[in-house]
């Protein structure tokens, strides 16, 4: 039981000194996580520290927000032959952070229903709250199906609400590690331009175009204006009579000029 605590925290290590980069659960997916727990008893169960199970069914509302289903057990020795069983469900909400990255840290909160089965003696059950945090670690690449593989660490406890004989506000502690596995959600591709004519490639008509080349909204080189070629080549034409002349020695230009004058 204690390796499954040591594993938990062994994996948020890991997790926080990786820099490899990916993206979480597509928002409007769902979810299905089986966990196995580490569960540190209230003092006041008299009752072994122990492992159990947790199976959780859930929805990805946005890229902050899930909303979750749990149901959970456990089983605890006591003095002699006498045991104690633990069985649940809950309803958490979750804030989840940096979806879009590799690594998903995130925080729940939410309300449960505990049933504690003793034996022998009389059950009880209890309204507790449900509070813990946890990571969601990508395992392989996002897919374009809105799929995606995680792994998944929690801490977390659970506190009675009820005041009953037994187990008043007992305080129950809780590490998990499983798998999170989502499937039908909206996966959001951010567009490309591949040669930067400003033109995404997804409604590119000329992909390749030559860089600085200007291009028209379908990403296709504009064509050249004539008058401003022809204007060019005026001005071009100046210039070379213009150098033509001074680089005349002086007879010459009088001989033109008189050649002109007569004309």
């Amino acid at each position: 039981m204690k390796r499954i605590g040591t594993l938990v925290l062994a994996v948020c290590v890991a997790a926080f000194a990786s820099s490899a980069a990916s993206a979480g659960a597509a928002p409007g997916s769902w979810y299905i996580s089986p966990q196995v727990n580490a569960l540190w008893l209230d003092d006041g169960r008299v009752a072994d520290d122990d492992a159990g199970v947790t199976l959780a069914l859930g929805r990805v509302i946005n890229e902050n927000w899930d909303v979750e289903l749990s149901v959970f057990g456990s089983e605890h020795d006591r003095a002699g032959s006498d045991t104690l069983e633990l069985q649940g469900f809950g309803l958490s909400t979750k804030r989840v952070f940096y979806r879009e990255g590799r690594v998903n840290p995130f925080l729940s909160l939410g309300l449960g229903r505990v049933k504690t089965i003793l034996k022998p003696g009389a059950d009880e059950e209890d309204l507790s709250a449900l509070f813990g945090a946890g990571l969601l670690i990508d395992l392989g690449p996002s897919r374009d199906d809105g799929s995606a593989m995680q792994l998944r660490a929690d801490i977390g406890a659970r506190r009675g609400l009820s005041d009953n004989d037994q187990f008043p506000d007992a305080v129950d502690y809780v590490a998990g590690l499983g798998i999170q596995y989502s499937w039908g959600g909206t996966v959001t591709r951010l567009p490309v331009d591949t040669d930067g004519d400003g033109v995404t490639d997804d409604i590119d008509k000329c992909p390749g175009t030559p860089a600085g080349t200007p291009v028209d909204s379908s990403g296709c080189s504009l064509p050249q204006d004539d008058d401003a070629t022809v204007s060019s080549m005026k001005t071009t034409s100046a210039r070379a009579r213009r150098l033509a002349r001074k680089s005349m020695p002086s007879a010459a230009k009088s001989t033109v000029t008189t050649t002109v004058t007569a004309s």
